[in-house]
């Protein structure tokens, strides 16, 4: 006697040696744009049990229910739980394959939202050149309106981009905003410092999360059990 079972549309073997009804999973992809962004919902919430090394509150209890409860249509979980010998194995084994994707796909963004603080001083610089270019030429039309965006600290515990539109009505106002930005570069150079910093403390607890992913998973057993309960 024996159980085995396929992921991939293999059929599942009972124990009393009868083949169970074929689990159709064959046409699942964890490369549809919906399940990739499923795996995003499930690897953030991951990043935040790593980062704050605290057992699920009733909030994020909450939302990774409703994340795997997601997950579980396009997965075709209600067959697993229906056929499977071992629903919540299989399941698990999904949902680490998603946290997985979805931690990459975050690193790539926070990459790219590194290298995009990184050129932030220069345009920056070029907005002031451009304004100090409007002041001095002729022949502008006015009123005339710039915009800009710089980091800056929110009210809470983090940072945000600020745009700003700047309506100019002479050469005078443009002057002014120049030495006004310009002045102001050097403490917005630091906030921008800062956020580098907080993005590749980001990128730490990402790899410390992909590094430990069937200990994650296994701590959210207990919320995935009940889903698959409820999808039977």
């Amino acid at each position: 006697m024996w159980v085995s079972s396929s992921f991939w549309g293999g059929g599942i073997i009972a124990s009393n040696g009868r083949k169970k009804k074929k689990i159709a999973r064959g046409e699942v992809s964890f490369r549809s744009a919906e399940v990739r962004e499923i795996g995003r919902s499930l690897a953030t919430l991951g990043l935040v049990r790593v980062k704050k090394g605290e057992r699920l509150n009733v909030r994020r209890r909450e939302s990774l229910r409703r994340a795997l409860a997601e997950a579980g249509e396009p997965l075709r979980w209600s067959e697993v739980a229906a056929l499977s010998d071992n629903p919540v194995d299989v399941a698990a084994g999904d949902v680490k394959k998603l946290v997985r994707s979805g931690a990459r796909a975050i690193e790539r963004t926070v990459v790219d939202e590194i290298a995009d603080k990184k050129a932030e001083v220069k345009r920056l610089q070029k907005v002031v050149d451009s304004l100090r270019k409007i002041a001095e030429e002729g022949g502008v039309e006015y009123p005339t309106e710039v915009t800009y965006s710089r980091s800056a600290k929110s009210a809470g515990d983090g940072f945000v981009l600020k745009t700003e539109t700047l309506t100019l009505n002479d050469a005078e106002e443009a002057l002014k905003a120049a030495k006004k930005i310009e002045k102001s570069l050097p403490n917005w150079t630091k906030i921008r410092d800062e956020v580098v910093v907080d993005l590749k403390r980001k990128q730490d607890t990402i790899k410390t999360m992909t590094g430990n992913v069937s200990d994650l998973v296994e701590s959210w057993r207990g919320v995935l059990k009940e889903v698959l309960v409820i999808m039977r």
